[in-house]
This record gives structure tokens, sequence and C-alpha cells, in this order.
């Protein structure tokens, strides 16, 4: 196979242009993993805001259910 000047020219311009190309998927990579710590920061974020609610709620509903039992009790003492 005879290579022509053209040929040359074509695999020096791919040689010169794959490591832009790995740049620049690299920069790409790089803010893909930049979004994904960011992502994983709000959803902790987000995990820690659920977990206090869920535990305030508990409170209370244990509060709701001693305030009941209470009410009971006297409604017992007056209606016997």
């Amino acid at each position: 196979m005879i290579m022509n000047s053209t040929d040359t020219t074509i695999y020096t311009l791919l040689l010169y242009a794959m490591p832009v190309l790995l740049a620049v998927l690299a920069f790409i990579g790089g803010l893909a993993v930049n979004s994904l710590m960011k992502m994983s920061d709000n959803l902790n974020e987000i995990k820690i805001t659920v977990q206090k609610m869920i535990s305030e709620h508990e409170s209370l509903e244990q509060s709701v259910k001693s305030i009941h039992h209470r009410v009971e009790k006297v409604e017992d003492k007056i209606f016997r």
C-alpha cells in the first residue's frame, strides 16, 4: 500500500487531535463528577431534613396520644 502526502497529513492531524479530544472529554468528565458530588450533598441534606421531620412527627404523635388518653380519663370521671 502506497501512502501519499494526503494520507500522512490526515494521520498527523489525527495524532495531534487525539490529545485535544481527550482533554475535552476529561473536562466534560470533571464537570459531570462535580455535578454528581453536588447532587450527593443535596440528597444528603434532604435525607437529614426528612429524618428530622419524621422524628418531630413521631414526637407530636406521642403527644397527641398522651393528650387523648388524658381526655378519656377526664371524660370517664365526668360521666360516671
